[in-house]
């Protein structure tokens, strides 16, 4: 065979091989995944309660994770969590943030929203989060606390058709036994009426003693004026609390 068309033959072998190896090169070296993804499956992990999975988009074990997401469903006893709005920023030298909203279902409170981040790093040619405690919430840096805080309203007043109060020691017998009565919440009171009240707290003993009976919950108080015929006596002594879920230090 001429000389000439063998080089030519092995020439064009050499390029189809160094072109494989650089392709081969990219691959390895190419970050694979977006901020924007990972943000999303983390996110979504959260708000199935997949501790394990939220675990696999980590940059590295994250000491106090598990302890971090308790913060909400001991502390605060949140039942569920939904996260949504979840947008990765621009990236920066392999790192990214992501902003998300999370709202949290309290028991016997209600629905508490709020805002994060989530940062993020590129580990290993793959985009991962790059966990704190502040991921949780912002205000976290793991040697505070989340804590549910009550604000009690002023106890609304009972009153009859005419307007006149009936909530006093200065009315018939009959009509404190309609009404009720003042006394402190015991440890039965609180089961029954939910976490926003404590032992020792002044509630209508009276409706706590009849509703003892029965396994639904109080209803809580009315604020607006009362008529006698419309009076409650089985209802606890005080307002629905203000809804204030907000870090606190130990």
């Amino acid at each position: 065979m001429p000389r000439g068309r063998t080089v030519a033959i092995s020439a064009a072998v050499a390029v189809v091989l160094a072109g494989t190896a650089a392709g081969g090169a990219y691959y390895v070296l190419h970050t694979r995944g977006t901020p924007q993804e990972t943000a999303a499956r983390f996110t979504a992990a959260w708000s199935r309660g997949d501790l394990a999975a939220m675990k696999a988009e980590l940059a590295s074990p994250a000491a106090g994770f598990d302890a971090a997401y308790a913060e909400l469903t001991k502390n605060l006893a949140v039942t569920k969590v939904a996260v949504r709005d979840v947008r990765a920023g621009a990236e920066k030298d392999d790192r990214a943030t992501a902003s998300y909203t999370a709202t949290a279902t309290v028991k016997n409170v209600g629905d508490w929203t709020y805002t994060g981040s989530l940062a993020l790093v590129v580990k290993d040619h793959y985009w991962k989060v790059d966990w704190s405690p502040s991921s949780v919430h912002p205000a976290l840096d793991g040697t505070n606390h989340l804590a549910l805080r009550t604000s009690w309203p002023q106890r609304a007043a009972v009153t009859d058709a005419n307007g006149d109060r009936i909530d006093g020691g200065d009315v018939g017998g009959s009509v404190q036994q309609l009404v009720g009565f003042l006394d402190k919440a015991t440890d039965k009171d609180v089961e029954k009426l939910g976490t926003a009240y404590k032992k020792g707290d002044a509630v209508g003993a009276a409706a706590c003693r009849r509703r003892s009976r029965s396994s639904s919950p109080a209803p809580p108080p009315r604020r607006s004026r009362w008529s006698a015929r419309a009076a409650r006596p089985c209802t606890p002594s005080r307002a629905p609390p203000a809804r204030t879920s907000a870090p606190a230090s130990t």
